[in-house]
């Protein structure tokens, strides 16, 4: 018996060290991956990072949550956001079933992975974990708490992206009454918490509040650091593209210059706010049918989105131009651009995706335009199965 306690003794140690041995191999090769993702060997990265986690997998929970991470922080930089979600789910799992983490920390765990999911555009995965977010810091904070509000916040707009407007004005509203008592009055959060209630206003035909809303969120941030600010043009652009839908063009078109002008003094040209400008402009311009000046503007967008990490916006604008081009016959031109908009969009939100509808459609009409019947029948196609699974 005692000898059989020493050999399992002896077993035990020879795991320790094994283990310990495993460890420096995952830390040279996680030190490794980073240097090969910041040099730009990507492949090698890739090999690495797999190879980190295979190590790592099973072990140490807190390593194997390391390496999860890293894993799907180089995915996500690779544009592979769904399979870096894949990733940060597990992680967050593992933290949640191993309690790696405080409750303050998972909160803030399980918000992180919520704008990850909204990136990808998985508002109801966003919806289901920013919700467990604000449960675990209604059982952690004081009522009026501010980051109660900002959890409050967040829940709030996935609601109204889910198309939940009455849930989401209840959740604003909570927001901005703790933000009343905790926060000084002309504080940006009330900035944040505007404009996230005017745009529900917005979608639920309240255009006069809504503008009052955008507008009271422009005074804020221009008192928080002048007109020259990424969130003071973000916030004129937010009201022009509500005035635009007024037909209000000369009052839309002169917020955006006004935008740009402060911009251009803080920014590089090719920051992504000036890409938003941009592309907002052209969707005033093709609205007035002014559609050679929608051309230009949309074209300096795409120059800034194809440099930058933005997929969802570089998407977003070829779609636009694919649909100026639709407006003007110029076919061709249209269904290259669709069709990478498509490709685009098919990389973030995989195939099947409700928001790949609208271009899945202006796409099949172009095909059909040029007598490509047989690949416009497969779109729509395509575009009916997406609507029946989500009836």
């Amino acid at each position: 018996m005692g000898r059989m306690r020493w050999a399992l003794a002896g077993l035990v140690g020879l795991i320790m060290v094994s283990a310990g041995c495993a460890g420096q191999d995952w830390e040279e090769v996680n030190v490794a991956a980073q240097q090969a993702h910041r040099e730009g060997r990507l492949d090698e990265a890739r090999q690495l990072f797999e190879r980190a986690l295979e190590i790592a997998e099973g072990g140490d929970p807190a390593r194997w949550v390391r390496s999860l991470n890293n894993k799907a922080e180089f995915l996500r930089s690779t544009g592979d956001l769904r399979g870096a979600i894949a990733l940060y789910r597990r992680a967050v799992e593992l933290e949640e079933s191993e309690s790696l983490l405080s409750r303050a920390d998972l909160a803030r765990s399980y918000g992180n992975f919520a704008r990850q999911c909204e990136a990808a555009a998985m508002f109801d995965d966003a919806y289901a974990f920013s919700e467990k977010a604000l449960q675990v810091r209604e059982e952690i904070l004081e009522p009026g708490d501010a980051d109660l509000a900002e959890s409050l916040n967040n829940l709030g707009m996935l609601a109204h992206l889910r198309g939940d407007d009455e849930r989401a004005a209840e959740l604003l509203d909570r927001a901005v009454k703790i933000m009343q008592g905790t926060l000084m009055a002309g504080h940006p959060g009330f900035a944040t918490a505007y404009t996230n209630l005017a745009q529900v206003r917005m979608a639920t035909g309240e255009p006069d509040e809504a503008e009052r809303l955008f507008r009271e969120a422009i005074r804020i941030w221009d008192m928080n650091g002048g007109v020259r600010t990424i969130r003071a043009a973000a916030g004129r652009r937010n009201l022009a593209g509500l005035l635009a839908t007024q037909d209000r063009f000369d009052e839309a078109e002169s917020l955006y210059f006004e935008a740009l002008a402060g911009l251009s003094e803080t920014v590089e040209s090719w920051h992504p706010e000036m890409g938003d400008l941009y592309n907002n402009l052209g969707l005033l311009y093709r609205r007035q049918q002014r559609f050679g000046e929608a051309e230009t503007y949309y074209l300096r967008a795409v120059a800034i989105f194809e440099n930058g990490t933005d997929r969802g916006a570089l998407a977003g604008t070829l779609f636009n131009i694919g649909r100026l081009y639709k407006d003007q016959s110029r076919d061709d031109e249209a269904a290259r651009l669709l069709e990478r908009s498509l490709g685009e969009y098919e990389s973030i939100l995989g195939g099947d995706h409700v928001n790949l509808l609208a271009v899945l459609d202006q796409y099949a009409e172009v095909l059909e335009r040029t007598g490509r019947a047989d690949e416009a029948a497969r779109l729509k196609q395509r575009s009916q199965t997406i609507r029946n699974a989500g009836s």
